[in-house]
């Protein structure tokens, strides 16, 4: 079975954890975004914890990303963004986090949020769902 580092960035908190392929959750952690400080301090925190998470599960296969902003899935990039992150939009996400050598995927956190109700929550099963 494959780990997978997965992180989502709030606006007020940074979640993040291991899961594996199967959708079973290894474990969980929290941080404080401190958005206010800039795209510059958050990326040198998303490498702070993917090193944190590579101590503890070295076989992890990749790097998941939720973000708020308009997110170019294609090249886990942001496109768009507001004030929020001062400096979001442009970030790419992969380059920020190459120094690790895993693939890297980024997409919106709503469309993340849509996603895993699909999958394991209250719109598993339905033909439509707002999120």
């Amino acid at each position: 079975m494959n780990n997978i580092i997965c992180i989502d960035i709030g606006g007020t908190a940074i979640k993040y954890g291991v899961i594996n392929t199967e959708g079973d959750v290894q474990f969980t952690r929290e941080t404080p975004t401190e958005a206010k400080k800039g795209a510059a301090a958050l990326t040198e925190k998303l490498r702070h914890i993917t090193r944190e998470l590579l101590a503890e599960c070295p076989d992890a296969r990749g790097i998941a990303i939720s973000t708020a902003g308009v997110v170019n899935s294609d090249e886990a990039s942001i496109l768009h963004a507001t004030d929020a992150i001062p400096g979001w939009k442009g970030t790419s996400l992969r380059n920020e986090l190459a120094e690790f050598s895993l693939p890297v995927e980024a997409e919106n956190d709503v469309n993340c949020a849509g996603l895993a109700e699909y999958i394991s929550g209250n719109a598993q099963g339905a033909k439509s769902a707002l999120v």
